[in-house]
């Protein structure tokens, strides 16, 4: 499946698959945008508070930075290179071998976002 039709096909563009990616592409937008907005309002929300502890205003900032950490590890691990291995191969462009290397970082996921809440907890 390509960006465009093969010449056996009559060539041109490819409408459903450009349709597809348009459509995940929106998808995935929506996710960033509204994540980046909720994290913007916690953050003045924190910021605003002047009636709690220092030790809860303390507990607070490690859970936040969790949450920030189990947004971005997930993105780095998985969004992206799913991105990399479906988008790639509709450009005609051949993964090859590159492939095998995307797919084992997101293996990694699991992993290491249990241990990178583990640390950002543990502060």
């Amino acid at each position: 499946m390509n960006y465009l039709h093969v010449e056996a096909r009559g060539g041109g563009i490819n409408w459903r698959t450009l349709g597809v990616l348009c459509n995940s592409g929106v998808a995935a937008s929506i996710t960033l945008v509204v994540n980046v907005f909720c994290g913007v309002k916690i953050m003045k929300k924190l910021g605003a508070s002047n009636q709690i502890a220092q030790k809860t205003r303390q507990l607070q900032l490690q859970l936040f930075r969790a949450l920030l950490v189990q947004f971005f590890v997930p993105f780095i691990l998985c969004f992206i290179p799913f991105s990399i291995i479906v988008a790639l191969p509709l450009t005609g462009i051949r993964l090859g071998e590159t492939g095998n290397i995307i797919a084992n970082a997101v293996s990694i996921f699991p992993a290491l976002d249990a241990f990178m809440v583990m640390c950002m907890v543990g502060r």
